[in-house]
């Protein structure tokens, strides 16, 4: 008897769910502008201004953007702040609670044709670039995420990246500080890099 009325209750479940699944679907909004076609553009969700920020990217024949964009509202707009960073594709980017504000790090540049290793910061208005006293290594196309409990970003990974190195950033005002932690053996490091390094 029991069986057979988690079975009805399931079964009920599923017809209800499925029900709901298909009054639910993407839909396509109507855009007067929208940012060009790219690959390998950075993309964080802002939400202290409740928006989605795009930077950057590149084309399939490799130029580089390195242009502002954000989607409010159910439309995209083009910003043209006073600072941005140089054009790149591969970048990591997230929102950093603690903060505020939007972290860029690193990405790959076609200047120069290498990981770049900078950070810089989205307030809403403009790009400010930040200079820790502990940079990770350049790379592109590394995982980012803000750790909640911890109040710090942790980027992982990227190509160009050897080590495979994860890298816990706490991001205070002044943007003083970082530690690498190994993503192979589990233990943690302070990192002493070069002057120059970041």
């Amino acid at each position: 008897m029991t069986f057979a009325i988690r079975l009805t209750v399931a079964i009920s479940f599923l017809s209800l769910t499925l029900a709901e699944a298909q009054t639910f679907g993407w839909v396509k909004p109507s855009l007067s502008s929208i940012p060009s076609a790219r690959s390998a553009s950075a993309l964080a969700y802002d939400s202290a201004t409740g928006s989605a920020v795009l930077f950057g990217g590149e084309t399939i024949d490799g130029i580089f953007y390195g242009d502002t964009w954000v989607f409010q509202r159910g439309a995209w707009s083009q910003l043209f702040p006073a600072t941005s960073p140089p054009p790149r594709g591969g970048a990591a980017m997230t929102y950093d609670a603690a903060t505020g504000t939007v972290v860029l790090f690193g990405g790959n540049n076609i200047v120069s044709g290498d990981d770049l290793n900078d950070t810089w910061t989205w307030d809403g208005v403009t790009w400010t670039q930040q200079f820790p006293r502990l940079s990770p290594p350049p790379r592109d196309s590394a995982g980012f995420a803000y750790n909640d409990a911890a109040q710090t970003v942790v980027l992982f990974g990227g190509s160009g990246n050897a080590s495979g190195d994860g890298v816990v950033m706490k991001m205070t005002p002044g943007y003083g500080t970082g530690e690498r932690r190994s993503g192979r053996r589990g233990f943690r490091r302070r990192v002493h890099l070069p002057a120059g390094r970041g």
